[in-house]
């Protein structure tokens, strides 16, 4: 959700849920992981930066938006690629 509103996205560690995803904003350079080691200092870490780098909040929102950009109408690419199956 974030990123549709051109907003930095952070994540922690495990994200296997969203692998493809993750692949695609890591490319794209629009998000922050955590490394998980110590979750609590390294996101106090993350945000201090993103709030005394400006440049670093718009350029993170802006690729994370592009990813979302991307990717909007999959489900629907989905869903029609089943029905052909289906029928």
């Amino acid at each position: 959700e974030p990123a549709l509103f051109k907003k930095p996205v952070i994540v922690g560690s495990n994200m296997s849920n969203f692998t493809e995803v993750m692949q695609q904003l890591t490319e794209a350079k629009g998000i922050v992981q955590l490394a998980g080691i110590d979750n609590e200092s390294e996101l106090i870490q993350a945000i201090t930066e993103l709030l005394e780098d400006q440049d670093k909040q718009l350029t993170l929102g802006e690729s994370a938006y592009n990813v979302v950009l991307q990717n909007k109408g999959a489900s629907d690419r989905s869903l029609a690629h089943l029905n052909k199956l289906i029928s």
